[in-house]
């Protein structure tokens, strides 16, 4: 009896790291994750790779605290790859987060829209409603190489 109960013990310790690698064989991706590779993304400009993460983020975390930023990379993601409903992306981006830290850039980027399509009232007006000194060197230049046509 005493050489079954040990084989029995000697046989679960042989088995059990076979038996505890077989329960984890899908990857979990955390929402904070998701977040944080699509802003990563999104630095190297990596736009149309960001997407993905940001929105399976806000399908995971509908109700978090972070979801302006998702929507600030689909948002600016729209943008930069010329997205046809853009300019819409971005009105009802600044509609739905109006005081978000983003929302200069959102104000510059609708103005930049409206430049590209001619329409140079509105974008002039927009241009004057955002702070262009707040942008980033590269970015502040073209704006206002924009404004001044």
């Amino acid at each position: 009896m005493r050489t079954n109960i040990l084989r029995f013990i000697f046989l679960s310790v042989c088995w059990l790291p076979f038996i505890l690698s077989a329960q984890t064989t899908g990857e979990f991706t955390s929402p904070q994750k998701l977040l944080k590779e699509a802003q990563e993304l999104f630095r190297q400009e990596n736009y149309l790779a960001a997407v993905p993460p940001a929105k399976e983020y806000i399908k995971l975390k509908p109700q978090s605290d972070y979801l302006y930023e998702a929507d600030y990379i689909l948002a600016c993601a729209a943008y930069e790859l010329k997205d046809a409903n853009r300019l819409e992306i971005l009105k009802d981006y600044l509609a739905k987060y109006p005081d978000t830290p983003y929302s200069n850039r959102i104000t510059a980027l609708m103005a930049s829209v409206h430049f590209f399509n001619e329409n140079y009232k509105k974008a002039l007006e927009l241009f004057h409603l955002s702070n262009l000194e707040l942008l980033a060197g590269d970015e502040l230049d073209d704006m206002t190489y924009r404004m001044a046509i």
